[in-house]
């Protein structure tokens, strides 16, 4: 189902922009991509697997790049891992350095595929990172 170009999502994760030759079309997604809450602070000197999950729609098998869209103040990560076909998680690896600031801040993540002759986004609602002693 297409929505019309002005028309907003229903939510940030329930659309995608779909690029077929130079025009771009929202349709309601083949995908979405989920940032599950991490459980444990990511502490300094520390290290925290983020798991990101892809829930794909109709026949989509496809690989999916997620990209990090922002590291968060004294935290390093590998910034974009790849979804296999046919599988629907990954981790990103994340770091933060010993002098990290403690606090509490958003994280996101984009989804990129290839669709048939085009490609879809997909951006995750944001995940709450809380940094730690």
């Amino acid at each position: 189902m297409r929505r019309a170009a002005g028309s907003p999502p229903s939510s940030v994760s329930s659309w995608a922009i779909m690029r077929a030759g130079s025009k771009l079309l929202r349709e309601t997604v083949r995908l979405k991509v989920r940032i599950e809450q991490p459980k444990v602070p990511l502490v300094r000197g520390g290290s925290l697997n983020l798991k990101v999950v892809a829930e794909r729609t109709g026949d989509f098998k496809g690989p999916i790049q997620v990209l990090l869209l922002q590291n968060p103040p004294g935290v390093g990560s590998a910034g974009s891992v790849q979804i296999p076909e046919g599988q629907t998680e990954a981790i990103i690896a994340m770091n933060a350095n010993g002098d990290a600031p403690v606090r509490e801040t958003p994280i996101a993540v984009r989804a990129i595929a290839t669709v048939g002759n085009g490609v879809i986004e997909s951006v995750a609602a944001h995940a709450r990172l809380l940094l730690n002693q």
